[in-house]
């Protein structure tokens, strides 16, 4: 993200003289986050519950196999509209004039447009008066996210004498 170095992310300060106006949530201020992992070793194969007698052709194909997973779920993170224009003294892009105050972002379809959107339309914005800086720093909540991962894991060994075992991911 550049870290606001620039002047026209919407992380950037819109005014540098008067940082009052920078008050609100932090940029990476989610309020909840949860993650799992799991390893479940699955029992087949020499050594394990089922399969311990099988040929070692037959082992090296089907035993010694695990699945993992991982889950992350977190809230959204805060975010501010930018109005897309220079507005205060040509020198950054201003944030965006927030209409109605009772605006929320939410992931909804709209007619025409690939994708969801947050917002169906810009009626509850507007672009700040001149030399205007906009609304609020970081009054919206980006929507929840979660994501789930699983993965198929086949370990070897290169002969019954080594004590090692390689792991290769299969997706």
């Amino acid at each position: 993200w550049g870290g606001g170095l620039s002047t026209t992310t919407w992380r950037a300060p819109v005014d540098t003289r008067d940082f009052s106006l920078e008050r609100g949530r932090s940029d990476f201020d989610r309020r909840h986050v949860f993650n799992a992992a799991a390893v479940w070793d699955l029992p087949f194969g020499k050594g394990e519950k089922f399969g311990g007698d099988w040929h070692p052709a037959i082992n090296a194909v089907l035993g010694n196999w695990s699945v993992n997973g991982l889950f992350t779920a977190m809230s959204g993170e805060p975010f501010s509209v930018t109005s897309g224009a220079r507005t205060s003294n040509n020198a950054h892009v201003s944030r965006a004039a927030i209409l109605d105050p009772n605006v929320k972002a939410k992931l909804q379809d709209k007619p025409g447009v690939l994708g969801p959107v947050l917002f169906p339309d810009a009626s509850a914005f507007a672009l700040p008066e001149p030399g205007g800086n906009g609304g609020p720093r970081n009054v919206f909540t980006a929507p929840s996210f979660w994501n789930a991962d699983i993965g198929l894991i086949k370990g070897f060994s290169l002969s019954d004498r080594v004590p090692v075992q390689f792991r290769t991911g299969i997706f």
